[in-house]
């Protein structure tokens, strides 16, 4: 999991957090686009649980000044038990200053703990909607078919500065594995954003289509 909290003096923390792994051998690290970040010195060390399992984080320390500027923060996981990278996206509260009628497509992967602990993977994609009264639509697709939508659930997040469509599909274990692509699309008004995410041979990684929704006034 990943998360952000607000420290004494407006100072603020990121931190990464996985637990319930084994083997004890882990990367977890902090980055932005292009640049890797170290770890500060406050973040736990590898930490052995009563079950035989262990725990491990990484925490980043930011002025009030570096949060307020729009930036992208990535935590990433690697661990053999999910034969995969495990990915999880922070956003600086700079970027809420955003125009609101330029989407962005964000899609957040599964977290470490639904493939490892819960057997199954989580994909999340989520767009600001500028006028709750505008029509909507969001897909899925799964290898180029559609995902089943009993698996899929889809709500309006109603945030301090602006709502945003969220949508989730839920994937057993054995999907996941079995998947290569994942695609999602949310059409509002008269345009749409997509956003691909691929595993590749235990990697992932996502593509984005550029592309701003047409609003009308």
């Amino acid at each position: 999991m990943a998360f952000h909290t607000s420290e004494k003096e407006a100072s603020h923390k990121l931190t990464c957090f996985a637990t319930g792994f084994h083997p004890k051998n882990i990367d977890i690290q902090w980055s932005v686009p292009g640049t890797d970040l170290s770890c500060s010195s406050d973040s736990a060390a590898l930490v052995a649980l009563s079950d035989g399992k262990y725990q491990k984080s990484c925490n980043m320390a930011l002025s009030e000044e570096e949060w307020r500027k729009p930036k992208m923060y990535i935590c990433t996981v690697n661990h053999s038990s999910t034969n995969t990278l495990i990915k999880k996206v922070l956003y600086s509260s700079g970027t809420v200053s955003t125009p609101i009628n330029t989407t962005v497509l964000s899609m957040q992967p599964p977290s470490f703990e639904d493939l490892f602990l819960n057997k199954s993977a989580a994909l999340t994609c989520m767009a600001p909607l500028a006028d709750t009264t505008m029509n909507w639509t969001v897909s899925w697709l799964t290898d180029g078919q559609p995902a089943n939508m009993q698996a899929v659930t889809t709500e309006v997040l109603n945030k301090t500065s602006a709502a945003w469509i969220s949508s989730q599909l839920v994937v057993n274990l054995t999907e996941w594995k079995a998947t290569i692509r994942f695609a999602c699309t949310i059409s509002i008004g008269l345009g749409e954003v997509k956003q691909l995410y691929e595993r590749r041979n235990g990697e992932n990684s996502w593509q984005g289509w550029a592309g701003h929704l047409v609003y009308e006034v």
